[in-house]
């Protein structure tokens, strides 16, 4: 099947929201304000072996996969979460398609852990605090659909 050409995604509708009910395992989901951007890499580690029938070259072998992250949020007034903890566990979900706090498009979920918080305070700079929470992966939930690999 060829590809087709389609609209562009386009970021301004993202949301990132937070489980404010996780403890009790029904979720109430409330958008984090000022989510400045969300960034996360799956990063493979691909060990490599030697065997007798590779002839002195090296042969990549499927490795477990780290899941890290940023989720970057400005200070604003108005009700807003409590600055997230350092190896705090949180349920998150997020989307590139929102309207109104609601995910209309595919969308990622996933506990995460705080293992990072740069606390910069650029008095100097008058605008925003910008806080960048390192996260890692605890376990996806929800993955949009990727790429079938070749075997």
């Amino acid at each position: 099947m060829p590809f087709t050409a389609g609209d562009l995604c386009c970021s301004q509708n993202a949301c990132v929201q937070l489980d404010t009910n996780a403890a009790s395992g029904a979720a109430t989901w409330d958008d984090i304000p000022h989510v400045t951007q969300i960034q996360w890499t799956e990063q493979a580690n691909t060990p490599k072996l030697v065997t007798s029938s590779s002839n002195g070259n090296e042969i990549s072998i499927c490795g477990t996969v780290a899941n890290t992250g940023t989720l970057t949020i400005a200070c604003h007034d108005g009700d807003q979460p409590e600055p997230f903890i350092i190896n705090g566990k949180y349920h998150i979900k997020w989307s590139i398609l929102c309207e109104e706090g609601v995910i209309s498009g595919p969308y990622y979920q996933a506990w995460i852990r705080i293992v990072s918080i740069p606390n910069d305070y650029n008095i100097a700079g008058g605008g925003a605090v910008v806080t960048a929470y390192g996260f890692e992966v605890i376990t996806w939930i929800n993955k949009p659909a990727t790429q079938t690999e070749e075997g």
